[in-house]
C-alpha cells in the first residue's frame, strides 16, 4: 500500500470506477451534492430545457412586460411616489393584452368570462371620462401627463376587441356561456348585482376634486366596480372544474398583482382624497380587492412553483 502525495489517494485500494474526494473517501462530494440538490429540488439541465421549451411563449410575454415597465420608468417617469398608480395600470394592461392575444391566436374564448370583460370595459370608460378632461386624480409623476391614460385607453380597446370577437365574429370562437353565469337568477343580468351597489355607493360617497358631480362620481364608481369586476371570472373558473387556461391565469394574476402597488399608494395618500368618507372608502376598496384576489394568487404561485397547470379547488374563491 503506497500513499501518493500528488494524487492524495490510497492507490492500492481505489476502485477507479468510483469518484473519490481529495482525502480518498469514495463518493463524499458526490453524495453531498446529491443530498443538497434533493433538498433544494434543483432541476437538471434536461428538466430546465424542457421547462423553457414548454413555457417559451410565457417567458417571452413576461420578459417583454418587464422590459416595457423598465423602459417607461426610465424614459418617462421622474421617480415620484405616484408612479405606483401608473405601474398598477400598466400591469393590468399587460394582463389584458395576453388574454386578447390568446383569443386572436387560438380563436378560443374558453375559460374567459364575458361578464368580467364587460365590467372592465365600463370601469375603463368611466375612469377615462374623468381623467381625459380633469387632472385631479392623475399621478403627479410625469407618467400622469399621458402614459397612464394611454394604458387605460389600451386596456379599453383590448377589452372591446375581445368582446367584439366573442359576440359578433363569424369565426368559430369557443365560449362557454353556460359556465359564465355569475348571479344569473332570472332575466336580470348578473353584472347588475355588482354595478348597482357600486353606483349607489359612489353617488353617496365621492370626492369633490373636480367640482363636478358626474365626473367625481364616475371616478369613484370606476374604482369601486374595479374591485368586483374580476368576480364573475373567478366564479366561472371554479365552475369549470378543470385546469385554467394559461392566458386567463395570467390575466387574473395581473389584476391581483397590480393591486399590491395601488394599495401601497393609497395607503400613503388616501387622506388627500378628502376629509369625508371617500378617502377611507378608496383605501377599503383596495383592501377588499386584494382580499378577493389573494387566494387565487396563492394557487397561481403554487402552480408555477410546482410547474403544473393551475387547478382551483371547488370550494375556493367564491
Amino acid at each position: 500500500m503506497s500513499y501518493t502525495s500528488t494524487s492524495h489517494s490510497y492507490s492500492g485500494y481505489q476502485n477507479h470506477n468510483v469518484k473519490y474526494d481529495d482525502y480518498g473517501t469514495p463518493g463524499r462530494k458526490e453524495a453531498s451534492r446529491s443530498v443538497f440538490k434533493m433538498k433544494l429540488n434543483v432541476p437538471t439541465k434536461k428538466e430546465r430545457a424542457m421547462f423553457v421549451q414548454k413555457n417559451k411563449l410565457n417567458l417571452i410575454y413576461y420578459t417583454m412586460g418587464a422590459a416595457m415597465l423598465m423602459f417607461v420608468y426610465h424614459m418617462f417617469s421622474d421617480g415620484d411616489f405616484s408612479f405606483l398608480m401608473t405601474l398598477g395600470a400598466l400591469i393590468q394592461t399587460f394582463g389584458v393584452a395576453i388574454l386578447v392575444m390568446k383569443l386572436f391566436r387560438q380563436r378560443s374564448f374558453a375559460g374567459t368570462s364575458l361578464q368580467t370583460l364587460q365590467l372592465y370595459a365600463l370601469v375603463h370608460a368611466c375612469r377615462l371620462s374623468t381623467n381625459l378632461f380633469y387632472e385631479s386624480y392623475l399621478p403627479v409623476d410625469k407618467t400622469g401627463d399621458w402614459i397612464i391614460n394611454a394604458a387605460e385607453i389600451s386596456s379599453l380597446l383590448l377589452v372591446l376587441a375581445g368582446m367584439g370577437i366573442v359576440k359578433y365574429s363569424a369565426r368559430d370562437v369557443s365560449y362557454n356561456s353556460v359556465d359564465d353565469a355569475f348571479a344569473n337568477f332570472g332575466p336580470v343580468p348578473g353584472q347588475l348585482y355588482l354595478i348597482v351597489p357600486c353606483l349607489i355607493t359612489a353617488i353617496a360617497f365621492h370626492p369633490t376634486h373636480n367640482d363636478s358631480v358626474l365626473s367625481d362620481t364616475a371616478w369613484m364608481f370606476a374604482n369601486l366596480l374595479e374591485a368586483f369586476a374580476i368576480v364573475p371570472q373567478l366564479y366561472m373558473l371554479q365552475r369549470l372544474k378543470k385546469p385554467v387556461e394559461e392566458s386567463v391565469s395570467h390575466f387574473c394574476f395581473s389584476a391581483g398583482f397590480s393591486r399590491v402597488f395601488l394599495l401601497i399608494f393609497w395607503y400613503e395618500t388616501f387622506r388627500e382624497i378628502g376629509d369625508g368618507m371617500s378617502g377611507y372608502l378608496i383605501l377599503a376598496i383596495q383592501l377588499i380587492h386584494l382580499a378577493i384576489m389573494a387566494e387565487y394568487c396563492v394557487y397561481y404561485l403554487l402552480a408555477a412553483k410546482n410547474k403544473k397547470p393551475l387547478m382551483l379547488p371547488v370550494s375556493a374563491l367564491v
